[in-house]
């Protein structure tokens, strides 16, 4: 089958297009998922380290933080007592003075307790059932202690957390400021109070022997059953003792506090006594670390090794962060101390909640790498659909080059095809029309137009030379003529006994 140069050159140059197209499109996707797979292994590696980075400072910003929230409730805490602690020193300073100095003050009037319809703060008198009320200087001892009387009001009205300020005094009596003087008779009938042996309360034993400002443990109030601790300091007669100075301090604000410090849903916070080990009041409802009416719970003497070791450096007025597990959970536990009462803040914070955002830092990191790789295999597919295109236009624009291109070679050939078969109509006559284009297809129209100047040299020759040849042969036939005319036609015609006769048979050429 005839296949035309264009033809031919198509089929050349296409495979050619192909191959480089699909070897370039293999190392473009080679490169490219290369690229995606480093990607993806950097972006581990970066999110990996990212987020160990960002846990590891986290989590200590966080234990950071946990122990200095825990400090500022505890000083808080601290605060309110701290206010209190100043105002007892300052009651029993006043009462030191009045006790040591008696005539430096005047006499003045305390009554009793009344009955009342409703709570009204005043300020009234209990005895003990040993007291030697007929006594003048126990009589006249009264009479100074109720200049107290107005101290003891304004002291109460000043603080929300306390309840009732008294003055017991080592002769029997108590001078004391609350709304709780109905309390004191022992039926609504009754005309005298009921009996109060203060010297026996221990708050009164623990300050005489303390000799400076002490905390009780925390009681429930007889009362509102509300949590509360009594605030107790001696004071002193030219030197001996002379009676205590107390205040009820309701801890309902220091509570809520606490309440209030919880951190996370199972997080928890609670206040430890130093000294005895006890919770005084916690977050928790239920539990180890629960505190229960009438049920006190000593964190040293705990089942649990790890809670009982933190509640003995708890106790040694430490201050750390430190982790536990509890209830099945594990926990960051921070304390602090409260160096006014003797007690310790501790807040305890469930580790996955706290690592929550630790957790979340890490899903997002996460979420980042897996949105910059959909980015990035988005982007294979358009540069992927744009090799294609591109190796689509390739592929036409090679069949087009190739076209224009055989054309281009094919036409001045077609041209000296032409040329050739219209020397050769006029017998060679004639030249060819040789286009400039400067490579073979010139050279060989050049090369043509010599071989057609020969070959119409060569022709004239042989017609010269066939003229020639025509012309020696009438020569030569006119001289064989001659030739043969030279010999005579009749011998002896009259004789009829023989014949004779004469033949001249002439060479080739004649000279």
């Amino acid at each position: 089958m005839k296949m035309h140069i264009r033809q031919r050159m198509l089929f050349f140059v296409l495979p050619i297009v192909i191959f480089s197209l699909l070897v370039l499109s293999a190392v473009t996707m080679y490169g490219m998922f290369s690229v995606r797979r480093q990607a993806l292994e950097a972006g581990d590696r970066i999110g990996t380290a990212t987020a160990e980075s960002a846990d590891a400072a986290m989590r200590d910003q966080l234990q950071k933080g946990l122990l200095q929230l825990a400090q500022e409730n505890s000083d808080q805490v601290d605060l309110m007592m701290g206010n209190i602690k100043a105002d007892a020193q300052l009651l029993a300073d006043e009462m030191t003075a009045i006790a040591s100095h008696p005539e430096a003050y005047p006499d003045r009037l305390a009554a009793g307790p009344r009955h009342l319809a409703q709570p009204e703060l005043t300020v009234y008198l209990t005895f003990s059932s040993r007291a030697a009320r007929s006594d003048p200087a126990f009589v006249q001892e009264i009479a100074k202690t109720a200049n107290m009387s107005d101290f003891l009001l304004r002291i109460e009205e000043a603080s929300p957390l306390i309840r009732s300020a008294y003055i017991a005094s080592e002769r029997g009596f108590m001078l004391q400021a609350d709304e709780y003087a109905d309390g004191v008779f022992g039926s609504p009938e009754a005309v005298e109070p009921e009996p109060f042996e203060m010297k026996e309360r221990p708050w009164y034993q623990k300050a005489v022997q303390s000799k400076h400002v002490i905390f009780t443990d925390m009681i429930n109030d007889y009362y509102s059953y509300d949590p509360s601790v009594v605030c107790a300091v001696p004071y002193y007669r030219n030197g001996s003792l002379a009676g205590v100075v107390g205040m009820d301090c309701f801890l309902k604000e220091a509570e809520q506090v606490v309440l209030s410090s919880q951190q996370g849903s199972n997080g928890l916070s609670f206040v430890l006594d130093q000294e005895s080990g006890q919770i005084l009041f916690s977050t928790r409802t239920e539990g180890e670390l629960a505190v229960s009416q009438g049920d006190p719970v000593n964190l040293r003497l705990s089942g649990n090794p790890e809670l009982a070791d933190i509640a003995a450096k708890i106790s040694a007025g430490g201050k750390d962060v430190t982790a536990i597990e509890l209830d099945g959970n594990e926990y960051y536990v921070a304390y602090t101390p409260m160096d006014t009462v003797g007690w310790s803040f501790v807040m305890l914070l469930d580790r996955q909640e706290m690592l929550a955002p630790l957790t979340e830092n890490r899903n997002h990191i996460e979420e980042q790498t897996a949105s910059e790789v959909k980015d990035l295999d988005g982007r294979i597919q358009q540069i992927v659909l744009l090799l294609t295109v591109l190796g689509v236009l390739v592929l036409l624009m090679a069949v087009w080059a190739s076209f224009a291109l055989s054309g281009r070679l094919v036409r001045p050939l077609r041209q000296l095809n032409e040329g050739v078969r219209g020397l050769a109509a006029n017998a060679f006559q004639g030249k060819l029309t040789v286009q400039s284009t400067g490579d073979e297809i010139e050279s060989l129209g050049i090369s043509f137009n010599a071989m057609t100047q020969q070959l119409q040299d060569y022709l004239a020759e042989q017609q010269r030379m066939v003229a020639e040849q025509e012309r020696s042969q009438t020569e030569l036939s006119v001289a064989s003529h001659i030739q043969s005319s030279l010999l005579p036609g009749d011998f002896m015609s009259d004789r009829q006994d023989f014949a004779l006769w004469a033949s001249m048979h002439p060479a080739r050429e004649v000279g």
